[in-house]
């Protein structure tokens, strides 16, 4: 295993009950992530705390985040990345990675064990 990869695990918050990026009622909240060297949480749109937000620069961000990595992680990242793809995030040339999938891999459908 190569440990000089650059990685970046990140997950999307938003609304409940409204699953595709399309449909009406969808909104973000934020992205948290986490790289090789920081964390942080990107906002969205957030009604129940007080904090900065501009969409453009999370955005710009999380592009930002997603060029400088060699792998890009997280738990069912086929829903973050067709939310990411949506608001027109790319991708190219990375290695994705989803722990969803490797839990399913190494414990089956098995309900006595679970890594979510």
């Amino acid at each position: 295993m190569d440990h000089n990869y650059k990685y970046l695990v990140f997950d999307f918050e938003h609304t409940d009950g409204v699953f595709r990026p399309w449909d009406d009622g969808f909104v973000i909240s934020c992205v948290t992530y986490k790289t090789n060297n920081e964390r942080g949480v990107l906002w969205f749109d957030h009604k129940n705390i007080d904090v900065e937000q501009n969409p453009v620069e999370s955005w710009a961000k999380l592009q930002q985040l997603v060029m400088e990595a060699d792998v890009v992680c997280g738990h069912n990242l086929k829903h973050d990345l067709i939310i990411a793809k949506y608001n027109g995030i790319n991708f190219e040339g990375k290695q994705l990675w989803c722990t969803e999938v490797a839990d399913y891999l190494i414990n089956g459908q098995d309900p006595t064990k679970s890594y979510s």
